[in-house]
Parts: structure tokens; C-alpha cells; sequence
């Protein structure tokens, strides 16, 4: 995400005069937007996150009505695992397909 910067700040990469444009991580881009001290300039879509962490949990999943909230897994970036799909079968109280 390119952010341009509508204040001088300094971080642990160095310091950064207002007007620069920044190419940061969404993660460390948002709180600077949100707080006003940068605008979004190239508002480039992050990667997706990928919502099951194998191909295993996702056939798990795909035979079940199960609501997944992206990001709320316990795997890598919040991605689903095995784990997590057989632990919401079972509070449903479902048989695994």
C-alpha cells in the first residue's frame, strides 16, 4: 500500500518528511491513515488471505453450513485449520462427512 505522508514522522526505518510517498505494509500503513497523519495514495489490494490453512480443512468445511469469519482461525494469518473445522463440527453436533 503506497501512503502518502501529511507529517514528518520517524520510526524504527528511518525518518520521513511530509509529502513523502511510502510503500508500507497495509498493516503499518492503516494506523497512520486512520490517526490522519498519511493519506492512501495507490490503494493496491493486499494479497487475499488465504481462509483455510489446507486443502484438507477446506474439503472438511465444504460438506457443513459452517459461518466463517476470515481471519478468525487459528492458523497461520488466521487461516482454519483441520483443528478448528472439526472443533465447530463438533459444537455443532455433527458427524464429520
Amino acid at each position: 500500500m503506497k501512503i502518502r505522508l501529511k507529517r514528518s514522522i520517524a520510526n524504527n526505518y528511518g525518518r520521513f518528511g511530509k509529502g513523502d510517498e511510502v510503500d508500507w505494509h497495509p498493516r503499518d500503513s492503516m494506523p497512520l491513515v486512520e490517526l490522519g497523519f498519511a493519506e492512501i495514495v495507490d490503494d493496491v489490494a493486499a494479497a487475499p488471505v488465504a481462509v483455510f490453512a489446507s486443502k484438507g480443512a477446506e474439503e472438511l468445511a465444504s460438506g457443513h453450513w459452517l459461518g466463517l469469519e476470515p481471519g478468525a482461525g487459528e492458523g497461520k494469518d488466521g487461516a482454519y485449520t483441520i483443528a478448528d473445522i472439526r472443533e465447530m463440527i463438533a459444537f455443532m453436533g455433527e458427524e464429520e462427512v
